[in-house]
C-alpha cells in the first residue's frame, strides 16, 4: 500500500511542477514565440485559395546559374523539404543585391527570361504536384546586408496543381510571407 501512495504522491508532485512550464501555448491571436521568423534563414508562408497551408522552413540566398542559357540569377530560396528542386524561389536577373524597399512582382507565366532584369519573380514547385508562378504582388525588403535579408511578400500565383489520385488543374493561390534569409546559396536552378 506505501508503494502505491508514494507513486500517486510522485505522479501528483509531476503533474503540478508541469503546470505552467509550456511555453508553446498561446491565447487565441497572439503569435506563439515558435510561430516567427525571426532567426537566422527562417521563413513563414501562409497560402490561401486552391491551395491552403501554412509552411515554414530554412530560406537563403545567392547567386544560382540557369544550366540552360548559362545566365546567372539573384535567388532567394525558401526550401520547404519536399525535394531538392522544390520550394518557393523569389529571384531576378540582376544578380546585385537588391536596396531596401518595395518591389512589384512581375508576370512569370511560361518562362522567367521574359521579365525584364532588374524585376523580381516568384516561381512556387513542389516535385511534380505544384508549379506556380507570379501573375501579381508586392515584395518587400526591410534589410539587406551581405550575409542577411529580410523581407516580406504578399503575392498572386498562378499554375498547375496536380492533387492525389485527381487530374491536374489550373490554379490560383494567394501567398503572404516573411522571411530572413542567410547567404552562401550557390548552385543552379532548372527552369526559372
Amino acid at each position: 500500500m506505501r508503494c502505491v501512495v508514494t507513486a500517486i504522491l510522485i505522479g501528483a508532485v509531476l503533474i503540478l511542477s508541469a503546470c505552467g512550464s509550456n511555453d508553446q501555448a498561446s491565447d487565441a491571436g497572439e503569435v506563439r514565440a515558435d510561430d516567427t521568423a525571426d532567426s537566422p534563414m527562417e521563413y513563414q508562408v501562409t497560402l490561401g485559395n486552391a491551395l491552403s497551408d501554412t509552411l515554414r522552413g530554412v530560406a537563403n540566398f545567392g547567386r544560382v546559374q540557369d544550366p540552360q542559357t548559362g545566365d546567372e540569377l539573384f535567388v532567394i530560396r525558401l526550401s520547404t523539404g519536399f525535394d531538392f528542386a522544390g520550394g518557393i524561389v523569389i529571384s531576378r536577373r540582376d544578380t546585385t543585391l537588391p536596396t531596401p524597399g518595395d518591389y512589384d512582382l512581375a508576370v512569370a507565366a511560361d518562362s522567367s527570361a521574359a521579365v525584364p532584369d532588374d524585376k523580381f519573380f516568384i516561381i512556387f514547385r513542389e516535385g511534380m504536384l505544384w508549379d506556380l508562378r507570379s501573375e501579381s504582388g508586392t515584395l518587400t525588403f526591410s534589410t539587406v546586408t551581405d550575409s542577411l535579408i529580410e523581407g516580406r511578400f504578399n503575392a498572386r500565383l498562378k499554375g498547375e496543381i496536380a492533387e492525389r489520385g485527381r487530374e491536374l488543374t489550373e490554379g490560383e493561390v494567394h501567398a503572404v510571407g516573411r522571411f530572413r534569409a542567410g547567404s552562401g546559396m550557390t548552385g543552379y536552378v532548372i527552369g526559372l
